[in-house]
């Protein structure tokens, strides 16, 4: 039986249901389980065994700093990512300017052409 299925089967951790000090080597039904048995026998050893309880510790501290160097490193992944996706977007953004101004250049000349061929002379004034 799990702790979180026992207040729906109706064994609440009511304290005055509740007989202090539990007996530790015969729990109560809802204390029974294979968590609090795995978290009993830890707390026993360490209670025997400082040197046990110190390597444990030694053990989350180190995994706190890996996890912390891991969370940094995906940070500044993350932030290098952006960085590179801006570029591209600039980049992206002046190719299209470009090719804009390309297109453009290309119309005009394409426009001056026709009134080449029309016999009309751009760079000379009109009479009025």
């Amino acid at each position: 039986m799990s702790w979180r299925s026992a207040p729906e089967q109706g064994v609440g951790l009511d304290t005055a249901t509740i007989k202090l000090p539990v007996d530790i080597e015969n729990p109560p039904d809802f204390l029974n389980t294979r968590e609090m048995s795995q978290a009993m026998s830890v707390l026993t050893e360490f209670s025997e065994n400082e040197t046990n309880y110190l390597l444990y510790q030694s053990r989350l501290d180190a995994q706190f700093e890996i996890d912390t160097w891991k969370s940094a490193i995906e940070r500044e992944r993350q932030e290098k990512e952006r960085e590179r996706q801006e570029k591209e977007r600039e980049r992206q953004e002046k190719d299209l300017a470009l090719l804009k101004a390309a297109k453009e250049h290309l119309e005009k000349n394409r426009l001056l052409k026709l009134l080449k061929q029309a016999g009309i002379d751009p760079d000379q004034e009109l009479l009025s």
